[in-house]
């Protein structure tokens, strides 16, 4: 199983200047945060459909030290940070080069549950989430961390 997201850019992901777009962060956080759902919580994104939830970003963030080329081999380490309430967090640190040791980038994303059908918020997490969430807590401890402000 596949605790980290890792990947290589595509051409479509490099600029004028030839690195990667600083755009295209937000979107290998987005793979990132799918890749945690599906291989550490056992969730995807139908499981949620089926749980009448989406989980909207309200916020994001991303922070860049280093830049990446077209070469590099990516992993992005992913944490979720959650409260009893339906507000949780994705924290997410990208390294590159082939020992994935040089930091490039860190970030996250703030998300809430709201309903599919009416789009009103739901104020507390889905019983299955937090089940899923035990359950995965129980093995990878040091993956889920109390929610921030």
């Amino acid at each position: 199983m596949d605790l980290f997201y890792c990947f290589k850019p595509n051409f479509s992901d490099i600029d004028a200047m030839n690195v990667v777009h600083h755009s295209r962060h937000f979107i290998w956080f987005e793979n990132a945060r799918f890749v945690f759902l599906e291989n550490i919580i056992k969730m995807n994104r139908s499981d949620f459909a089926q749980l009448g939830v989406a989980m909207p970003v309200i916020e994001a963030n991303c922070c860049y030290k280093n830049m990446i080329l077209f070469e590099h081999k990516i992993r992005i380490e992913t944490k979720m940070y959650y409260s009893k309430v339906g507000r949780f967090a994705f924290k997410y640190r990208m390294y590159c080069n082939d020992e994935n040791t040089q930091y490039v980038a860190e970030g996250y994303t703030k998300h809430v549950f709201v309903s599919s059908d009416t789009k009103k918020l739901i104020i507390s997490i889905p019983p299955l989430l937090i089940e899923k969430i035990n359950m995965a807590k129980a093995l990878y401890p040091n993956l889920f961390l109390p929610y921030e402000n």
